[in-house]
């Protein structure tokens, strides 16, 4: 078999949907590889560890409060608009000899607004007083949406005193006191993991003013999350890969005879992707730089509308040489591979 005769049994329709079809377990295997790695690229809060130089530093000598958090409930989980409710216990362990209530209470957090809070409710244990608040907080995080939508990210919930100095009072936590209600069901997301980690924030008024400085203890607790469904993988890429299939189909014509399907097919591709774009906007989260449903859109309809000035070169041609013959093939093999090469890349090499 000569080459040319290669390539046009490569741009058959059925070894075309043949070729598809691999292509797209391609991009399934791999968006499952991605799936079973969790990654987020959103970065902790400000957070500067506390250690005991500092603390020599500062010349005090700061009482211990231990702190943690019961989530109970998520009312409202909108990843694409960065909106977040939570019900919730925050409780506090420390010794009422050296540390007021009243300041304790004082606690709020960062990027969030309390809507809802009990009064304390206290009692003794092992000589420590232990008390605790029901609150709802409405709050937003550092939500990164790069791999949208096989994106998992890491939401944080920083819990602050701005009343209080670090050489005063310390908060502190740890893992086990950080927990998240069993029972508690998020739509489209799984919790996959929990993290915590506490030290201070420091606050510049004024450069190099060593006096000016603001600090305040704070603690991160942060949560893993992944997606469970592919509802909205589906309904992103799906139809965007088949008006991308029957843009190829217009590379099975011979342009002597079926001009006109030639300029339909590849034209027509061109513009429902354009038209889809809307459809894509509405589902994306609305940021300011590309995500990967942005960068997937982009190399598809480029491969179309390359596929479209070809169309329309060979319609102006009239003729399959056997150079354009070959040239069609692996134009068409080209695609697959780059498209292929192009996701793994914004998957696993970002």
């Amino acid at each position: 078999m000569t080459l040319a005769n290669a390539c046009l049994w490569i741009v058959k329709p059925r070894n075309q949907i043949f070729l598809f079809v691999m292509t797209v377990f391609g991009v399934v295997f791999f968006a499952i590889l991605k799936k079973n790695e969790f990654t987020s690229f959103e970065e902790r809060p400000a957070l500067l560890a506390i250690t005991p130089n500092i603390i020599h530093e500062w010349g005090g000598d700061p009482n211990m409060v231990k702190v943690g958090i019961s989530i109970s409930n998520f009312p409202i989980f909108k990843m694409t608009t960065n909106e977040f409710i939570v019900d919730a216990v925050v409780w506090f362990e420390y010794d009422p000899a050296h540390v007021s209530t009243e300041t304790l209470g004082k606690f709020s957090f960062e990027k969030g607004e309390i809507t809802r809070k009990s009064p304390p409710d206290s009692k003794m244990i092992n000589n420590l007083l232990l008390t605790q608040y029901e609150v709802r907080i409405k709050f937003s995080s550092n939500i990164d949406y790069t791999l949208f939508p096989l994106d998992g990210h890491r939401i944080f919930i920083s819990l602050e005193n701005t009343y209080v100095f670090p050489s005063d009072i310390i908060l502190t936590s740890e893992k086990k006191a950080f927990t998240i209600s069993a029972a508690m069901h998020l739509e489209e997301w799984n919790i996959t993991n929990t993290h915590v980690n506490y030290g201070y924030e420091e606050i510049e008024l004024e450069k190099f003013q060593p006096k000016k400085i603001i600090r305040y203890p704070k603690i991160v607790f942060s949560i893993d999350v992944t997606r469970i469904g592919i509802r909205q993988i589906l309904l992103i890429f799906l139809p965007l890969f088949l008006i991308f299939l029957i843009s190829l189909f217009s590379l099975s014509f011979d342009p002597k005879t079926h001009k006109g399907e030639i300029l339909s097919l590849s034209l027509g591709a061109v513009s429902s992707a354009i038209a889809y774009r809307f459809v894509i906007q509405n589902l994306a989260p609305n940021v300011g730089y590309f995500i990967l449903s942005d960068h997937m859109f982009m190399i598809l309809l480029s491969f179309m509308f390359l596929n479209f000035i070809l169309g329309v070169t060979l319609i102006f041609k009239g003729e399959l040489t056997p150079a354009w013959i070959v040239a069609r093939g692996f134009l068409l093999l080209l695609f697959h591979f780059v498209f292929l090469t192009f996701f793994y890349v914004i998957l696993f090499k970002w």
